[in-house]
């Protein structure tokens, strides 16, 4: 899988809605859907089915995954900076 880092900001792709389906690179990459965007504060994101971009419900087979990615902002060093703080969770039933 390549992904790599934007070279340029695209206008039509910094207005996101809840809902709106992620793709992380070309092809088979991951995708994600928009759980919560809080600007400019917060993004959460759910991992998608990457065939049927579908959103699943917790995992109940050891085939079954589902994930969450969220990335918080917080203002640091008495406000003169700003920390990024990113979580993930990967949830399987293989996991328990």
């Amino acid at each position: 899988m390549h992904i790599h880092s934007a070279k340029q900001m695209v206008p039509q792709w910094q207005e996101l809605h809840q809902g709106d389906l992620i793709q992380l690179a070309p092809a088979k990459a991951p995708r994600f859907r928009l759980a919560k965007a809080e600007p400019p504060r917060a993004l959460a994101l759910v991992g998608a089915d990457p065939k049927t971009r579908a959103v699943g419900p917790i995992p109940a087979t050891p085939e079954d995954m589902a994930s969450t990615w969220r990335w918080t902002l917080r203002p640091a060093d008495r406000g003169r900076g700003t920390r990024l703080v990113g979580r993930g969770l990967v949830c399987s039933a293989a996991l328990r």
